[in-house]
Parts: structure tokens; sequence; C-alpha cells
């Protein structure tokens, strides 16, 4: 039988050696439990049946010697005459009453006389009430008046709290003249019980069904029993005469555990009685429940009685006594049957133990190899003739010197111990690592007798821990530092700073239109320019440098080691900035193409150990955007000014995003005027009404609505003013000939669905499409010139004209002009203003009213402020107008009373 199959046995008997012996130890402890329970519940049984028998006799006693007389049978013969009742009644308590105040003495709480139909005929314990009908309410009477025997002990309830009675019947020669009651109160019985066994503290719990038989006025003495839940305790408050002591500390600790526990919650509701043993304070006790019942037989109480339980302290004492030697018993027997299975398999163990996957050397106290295992032989290549009487020197790979070996063998021989990584060399010659523990044996004289050495070939785990940490610091593509090593290296960069007092630098280059050629010869040939930036970046840095990728075509040079002087430092950022620049303008080749890129730079310079790492990248980066913005392919310094600006487009930038919901946005209008001053329509011009900043400038808010989007929803809304203008107008016969100009920005008019946008708008407001004119710069119309063409066709179709805005001032192709459905030329402002004071210029506007006349175009001209600018136009053939010399631009209410007021 194998080891594990004989352990398997042995650890089954063992348990099954354990668990008869607990069975055994338990089940005796449980009937001795059950017996002493048992006797109890007998001895409390029989208290309790002693009282109520001592009681009764009392009772007798008293009905003998003051009721049952010839002078009380008499007046009770005359309590049969209605007429005579009432003085029988007076007579009667007069007396009963020191009868009744020398029984009370005894426990009597009620000393009551019905007549034979059960109505009340005297309470001589309350005289004032008298002649209520009992027969429903006291069964103990309706009892006694038919079967003309006595009641004896019925716990029944009562117009106040319930009480043990004992009912008599008046017999008098034969005639039956009423039935007397004798009742104790619980009290009486709990004095007289706890007097004949003072060993238990009592309690009654009252059935929950009692309450229901009382006067609802005294319903009150009934409180919530603290020992179940739903049971009864009578006169909680202790209001009424003669009321039980108030619990004591013992009744009221078991009462909170007691109601917690759900088998006697169980046990109440089977109305039989029965006993509980419980822990209190670690110590046990019992509590005894006595079932009473009522004159039908049903459980109407239950009398408990609370006493310590040392008995099943020491019983259960004993169980553990017990089962701790059997638990001691079989431990030891374990252990030895155990014993002489491990040291039979000791041999065995240490016969395979050179069989694991380490290799195992063993030498003498000289380190001289006496034995190796198989794995050994693996690992190093080796086989053990070849190494035996050598020592472990034969593997050395020459990557530890001498002094790495004199300090392992001083740390062996002091601590008895060592490991550590090491490089080692396989008989092919191929250099490994491997993780080496080297243990010394000692003889009984603590002296060295052998070393043990166990290795593992840890060479895949240094590759993978190479490859980690490459994509823990390094870009995967371009193999350059990624962002965490270059906060790194900038941190230590900036320490260095402090030491040295010199300068460093951070250039931050992003790759112009990277974006263009991904889109357009896909991802591979991006990341082979990305490859080719990488190349040239390091090749044109010190070694010192760090070149980084952070991502997408975003690259950061780290300069250490600069000038001391700010200035000078900034020159060399600088000219080292211009040399990058230069580098990445030339062509990058890829094979079948040629593509030339270039790269916007910002530079921030540093210094002191107070700088912090992220400003420094934020302060290049935003240099580098303004170097974006000065129209790529540039270099720029980071200032605060730049920074300060840079801040103030970020805060209108975000506030742009939210200015037309929260209607911030205001339409003004500026006329149009023909030769003779006539309003012939009118521009739409857009006004933003900062809530901080007051009026803010077209100037500079659009080209930021353009760059980040936000010009498509408001395009959107100027268009719709306009139709709603127009619609307006259309309503005022004077009015519906006038049209009205907007500026459509070029990327809202690149957008797939702007002519369906326009004509939605166009049948919702219900308006002349011939009315309404779009002003597009020529920039809108060079990014894709076929599909320009093509919407502004559509649209014209739908009779929407269309207007070349600053016209001459970009780069004008009169080929793409003479394919567009042009409507009017707009000459630009700045021509109007040089016309006075440069002859050419009128050449120059000649020459674009013949073009507009070939176009069969009208020419309009803007920014007109004065008479003889009008004048001298008009002699270039130019015969419409807009500028300050016919009106400024108004509000919508300032324009309809322009236009009340002016010829149209």
């Amino acid at each position: 039988m194998t080891t594990l199959r004989l352990s398997l046995v042995l650890s089954l008997l063992l348990a099954t050696i354990w668990l008869a012996g607990f069975s055994y130890f338990y089940s005796r402890f449980s009937l001795e439990q059950e017996q002493y329970s048992q006797r109890q519940l007998a001895s409390l049984n029989i208290a309790w049946t002693s009282v109520q028998h001592l009681q009764q006799k009392g009772k007798d006693v008293y009905f003998n010697t003051y009721i049952n007389q010839p002078d009380v049978m008499a007046l009770m013969r005359q309590a049969s005459e209605v007429t005579l009742q009432n003085t029988v009644r007076d007579q009667l308590y007069l007396k009963l009453a020191p009868i009744y105040e020398k029984i009370k003495q005894d426990g009597i709480f009620q000393f009551h006389i019905v007549l034979p139909d059960n109505t009340a005929f005297l309470r001589v314990h309350v005289p004032e009430r008298f002649g209520d009908n009992l027969t429903a309410l006291r069964h103990s009477f309706r009892l006694a008046n038919d079967t003309l025997e006595p009641v004896y002990g019925a716990f029944e309830a009562g117009r106040v709290i319930p009480g043990f009675r004992t009912v008599y019947p008046l017999i008098d020669q034969g005639a039956h003249l009423g039935a007397i009651e004798l009742s104790n109160t619980f009290e009486t019985l709990r004095r007289d019980i706890a007097f004949l066994d003072p060993s238990r503290e009592y309690a009654l719990l009252i059935h929950p069904r009692m309450k229901a038989e009382v006067f609802e006025s005294n319903k009150a003495f009934y409180g919530a029993s603290p020992f179940a839940k739903d049971w009864l305790e009578e006169d909680p408050h202790r209001e009424l005469p003669d009321a039980s002591p108030r619990y004591s500390s013992l009744l009221k600790s078991a009462a909170q555990v007691l109601y917690q526990s759900a088998p006697l919650t169980q046990k109440l509701s089977e109305g039989l009685s029965f006993s509980m043993s419980f822990l209190l304070n670690r110590e046990h006790y019992i509590a005894n429940f006595i079932s009473i019942e009522d004159l039908e037989g049903n459980t109407a109480a239950y009398l408990a009685g609370i006493s310590p339980a040392p008995f099943l302290d020491g019983i259960r004492q004993d169980l553990v006594n017990n089962v701790s030697a059997l638990t001691l018993f079989v431990v030891l027997m374990g252990w030895a049957m155990f014993s002489l299975l491990r040291h039979r398999d000791e041999l065995r163990i240490a016969a395979s133990a050179f069989d694991v996957q380490e290799g195992i050397t063993i030498t003498d106290q000289d380190g001289k190899i006496l034995k190796v295992n198989r794995a050994f032989a693996r690992l190093t290549g080796y086989q053990e003739h070849e190494v035996l009487g050598k020592t472990p020197a034969v593997l050395s790979s020459g990557r530890q010197d001498s002094a790495f070996y004199q300090t392992m063998w001083q740390t062996l021989k002091r601590n008895g111990h060592w490991q550590g990584e090491i490089w080692n060399r396989r008989k092919n010659g191929e250099v490994y690592a491997e993780w080496l523990t080297i243990t010394a044996v000692y003889d009984a004289k603590k002296r060295v007798t052998h070393y043990v050495g166990a290795f593992l070939d840890i060479t895949q785990r240094k590759e993978d821990e190479e490859k980690i940490r490459k994509l823990a610091f390094y870009d995967p593509l371009t193999e350059l530092p990624n962002r965490r090593l270059l906060m790194e290296r900038l941190g230590h960069a900036i320490k260095v700073t402090d030491r040295t007092q010199r300068h460093g630098a951070v250039l931050f280059l992003d790759m112009d239109n990277f974006k263009t050629l991904n889109d357009t010869k896909g991802h591979d040939v991006g990341d082979q320019l990305l490859l080719e930036v990488a190349r040239r970046l390091k090749s044109k840095v010190r070694d010192s440098d760090t070149v980084a990728r952070l991502g997408g075509d975003e690259f950061v040079v780290l300069l250490e080691g600069l000038d001391k002087a700010l200035e000078q430092a900034s020159l060399e950022a600088e000219l080292l900035a211009e040399k990058l620049r230069d580098s990445l303008n030339q062509p990058y080749d890829f094979g079948e193409f040629q593509h030339f890129s270039s790269p916007s730079i910002g530079i921030a310079v540093f210094y002191g150990h107070d700088t912090l790492m992220d400003e420094v990248l934020k302060n290049a980066d935003s240099a580098m955007y303004q170097a974006k913005n000065a129209g790529r392919n540039t270099v720029r310094l980071f200032d605060p000014q730049m920074q300060a600006c840079l801040e103030h487009r970020m805060t209108l930038e975000k506030d742009l995003h939210q200015a037309l919901s929260l209607n911030q946005f205001e339409i003004y209008y500026q006329p149009q005027n023909d030769q003779v001053g006539r309003v012939i329509g009118a521009e739409l011009l857009l006004r933003w009404h900062h809530p901080e900043k007051g009026s803010v400038s077209p100037l500079e808010f659009i080209p930021i609505a353009e760059s980040n989007g936000a010009i498509l929803p408001i395009g959107h809304w100027v268009i719709e003013q306009a139709c709603w203008t127009l619609n307006n107008w259309s309503q005022q016969p004077h009015l519906a000939d006038l049209t009205l100009s907007v500026n459509v920005s070029a990327r809202q008019f690149q957008q797939p669905d702007f002519v369906e946008q326009v004509e939605a708008l166009i049948e919702r407001y219900q308006v002349s499409a011939k009315h309404l004119k779009f002003e597009i710069t020529e920039s809108a119309l060079v990014e894709d010139v076929d599909d320009a063409v093509a919407k502004m066709c559509r649209l014209s179709q739908l009779g929407v004209g269309f207007a070349i805005d600053d016209f001459g001032t970009g780069h004008s192709s009169l080929s793409l002009v003479h394919r567009l459905p042009l409507g009017q030329v707009k000459i630009d402002q700045s021509f109007v203003r040089a016309l006075s004071k440069d002859p050419s210029m009128k050449s120059l506007i000649n020459s674009i009213v013949a073009m507009a006349r070939s176009l069969n175009a009208e020419v309009i001209a803007e920014g007109v402020e004065n008479r003889e600018d009008c004048e001298l136009l008009i002699d270039q053939g130019c015969y419409f107008f807009q500028g300050f010399y016919f009106a400024r631009p108004m509000p919508y209410n300032a324009l309809m009373e322009h236009l009340r007021t002016h010829q149209v």
C-alpha cells in the first residue's frame, strides 16, 4: 500500500475513533441535562400545586366560618325580593366589610356575591358597582350556579386583571340563593411559592387573548411581556394595590436572553409545561414554565421560574474535559502513526531530492564538487563526471569580478547562506542568468562540512523583464522614451540645474498635416514617417539629450547643460530647434512617391528645483500651438505674455460653446445702398455680448468658433435669423424686395448636408430664396472645388444668391470663379481705404468690376466711409455700397426705424 493510501486509512480510522468517542460523551451529557431539567420542572410543579392547595384550604375555612352561616343565608333569602335588595345589600356589606378587611391580609382581593342569574349583587371590594350580568364574562360564576358545585382555582379574566378564582354556590335548606367568589392575585401565590422554594425567581406570562376579555378602560394594566413576543405582563407599571415587585436584575437579564429564543416562542404556543436552559454571563441557568389553564382547559398563562443551574455547568465541563482528553489521545496516536510513516519515507524523499527542476551542487568545505543532480547536467551541459573534484568556477562567465565573489563568500561564511542573481556560462559557451542559493551544512560542533547550492535558470525571466521595462518606458513603434520615462528624466534634469547652475529646455514638436498623410496614404505610411522623424531627431542631438515620443505625431526633445545665462540658453535651444526643423523639412522618400512635411516647434526654458514638470511641458506645448497659429513650420519660444493670450483664448473657447444656448448672441444689420442712396438690402453681422468681458469682437471669436466646430450651430442659427427676418419683411410690401446677405464659413459650407439644412429653413419660414444671399470667401471653395460648385448650383436652383466676399485678398483663381453661379462680387474694404491714396488701386478695382461684368455679376464695395470714396467707386463702375458713410451696423429694431426714414 502506498504511503498516501496508508495515510488516508489512518486518518479515517482516527477520525472514526474521535467521532465515536465524542458521540458517546455528548449523548451522556444530553441525557443528564434532560433528566436534570425534568427534575427541576417536577420540583416547580410540586411547589405550585402545594401553594394552590394551601390557598384553597384557606378559602374553604373562610367560606365555612364567615359565609355559610344562618344570618348570611337569611339575608340572601331576602335578596330574591327585588324591593328588599338595596336594604339587604347594605346589611350584607356592613356585615361582610370587616371580614373582607381581615381576609384581604391573606391575599383575597375579590369578595363578590352574585344572584342565581349571575347578576352581580355585592362586590364587597367595590360596593358601589352592582347589577351587571356576568354570564358572558365569568365562566366560573355560570358554572357554579349551573352545577351547584364549588369551582376551585380557576385562572380567569376579570374587569381589571385576571386572578385565581374560587366560587362557592350559596345553598340554604335546598334553596339556591346565588354564589360567592374569593379570588387571589398572582402576587399572593408568588409570595407563597417563593416562601416554599426561594431558590427561584418567578414571573407570570399571560396569553394575549386574556387582554380582550377585560374592560377597554383597564387594558392599560397590560403590557408586553419581556420574555416572549405577543405575550403579556400584568400591571407592568405596578400601579394596582398589592402589585408584584418589579423584576430583579436576574429576571430582566434572563428575559433579554429568552426573548431572542425561537424555541421559547414555539413551546409557549404548544401549551405544555417545559424547561429551557440558557447561558447568562457564561453561567448556566434553567427556566421552568408551568402551564396555567382556564376552566375550559386552554392555556391562559405560564408561571416562569428562573434559577441558577450549577449542575449544568458541571456536566458541561465534564463534556469539555472528556472531549479534550479524547482529542489529545487521538492526536498523540496520530502523531505516533504518522511519525512512523514519515521516517519510512525520509530515505525515499532524500533519494529523490535530486530529481527536482533546480540544479543542485554539493561541495566539501573547500568548495570541491562532490555531487550534482540530473537538472545540473540539463541546465549547464556538464555531466557529473566532468565536474567532480572541480570547483563551481568551471561555470564562471567572467561577468562578475573577483570582488563580487569575495563578498559572496564573506556573506556565506558569516551568515551560513547566500542567495542572489549570477551570470554563468554553459558548456556550449552560452551565457545564462541563474538565481543561486548556497547553504552551509554544519556538524555537531558548528563546523562547516559541506555546501549545498541550488539554482534556477532565470534567463527567460530576465528577457521578459527587459521587454516589460521597454513597454513601460519606451514607445513600441519608434523605441524612443515614452512620456513616463521622459517625466523621470525631466524631473532629474530640473534638479540638476541647481547643482550645475545651467539651464535646460524642452522642445515640443508636432508634425504639420500629419493627419492628412495618415488618412490618404494609410497608417503604414504614417508609421514610416514617424520612424524617419525619430531617426532624424536622434541624429541631430547629443547623447546626453533625450528624444521622446508622447503619442501620435508629437515628439519632445529634452536638452540639458545649456548656458548659465537665460538669453544664451534660449538662443542655443532656438538654434537646435532650427536645425531640427531644417532636417525634418527634407523630403521623405517612400519609394513610389516623395512626401514633404514640416514641424511646428515650441520651446520652454527651465531652471531651478522649484520648477514644475507639468508646467514646463504645458509651456512648451503652448509655444508649439503658437507656432502653428503663426502659419506652421516655425519655431516659437514660450513667454508669459503669449501664455496669457492662450489662456484668454481657452476661456473664450469654453464660453463660446454655451453662448448660443444662453442667448448671448445678437444679430446686427448693416444696410446696403445703391448709388442714389436707396437701401437695397442688408448684411447680417454677429455680435457676442459676454456677461463678463462685454462685447467680444467677431475678429476674435469667429476664428475660435471655426477651429473648435462651434461655428456650425452658430452659423445655422444666423441663417435661421435671416429667414425669420425675410419672412417678417415679406408681410410688408415696401420691404418685400430687400435682400439679406449672410456670411457662410468654410467649415459650415463643407458640411455634407448643408444644402438640405438651408432648404429646410426656407421651407419652414416660407421665404423667397431669391432674397437670401450667401457671402463665401475663396478659401471655402478651394478645399474641394467640385463639391463646392455642386452645392452652389443646387442652392442657385432654389433661388439663393451668392457673393464672393473679400475678393482679391486671397489666391484667386479665375478659372474657378468662372465655374461658379455668382450674382455678386464684393470688393474688400482694404482696397476701398487705399483708393484715394494709391492711384494704382483704381486699376485693380476697374479690373474687378470688368471681371464681374463678364460673369454677369454686380459689384458691391464694403468699408465705404466718405463721399469721396463713393464717387471714386462710381467712376470705376461700382454702383452698390456698404459702410459707415451710409449706416453703421444696428440691431433689428434700429434697422426697422432706419428703413422707415430712408428710401427703400
